[in-house]
């Protein structure tokens, strides 16, 4: 029923959200362990208390890796999180802001997102990739 619920929880935050062609569930990680997440990829801890889906990310001015550029930009990260039955989302900040969040007693944080942009390519919402960590 937990998985169950937060598929649906996903599914409602989906609404209207061109990226949320396909939610991938069944991933399980450890806690203080890096992991990486697509775009609608759900993980769940192994001890079934903590799942996260990857929403989007909601904002990138990171600074392409060609160019030069007075700051570093930043992204954020957007992530459902069910714990307890409660959900909520956070924001996540490659640079400026928050790069981690305390939930229910765990530390969720940002350590990577991917690709670097480049003044030549555009990145589409189904390319990223972030490396998150959840500390106990």
């Amino acid at each position: 029923m937990f998985r169950g619920f937060l598929l649906l929880f996903a599914g409602v935050l989906c609404l209207g959200n061109t990226s949320c062609d396909k939610i991938t569930a069944g991933k399980q990680f450890d806690y203080n362990v890096p992991f990486n997440l697509t775009i609608n990829e759900m993980v769940h801890s192994a001890d079934g208390a903590l799942s996260l889906i990857f929403i989007e990310v909601s904002n990138d001015s990171r600074c392409p890796d060609d160019v030069v550029c007075v700051t570093a930009g930043n992204a954020e990260v957007l992530l459902g999180v069910e714990t307890g039955g409660a959900q909520l989302e956070i924001i996540l900040n490659s640079t400026d802001g928050l790069k981690e969040q305390s939930v229910n007693g765990w530390v969720i944080r940002l350590l990577d997102l991917q690709p670097t942009p480049r003044s030549d390519q555009q990145i589409e919402p189904g390319d990223y990739e972030v490396t998150l960590q959840v500390e106990n």
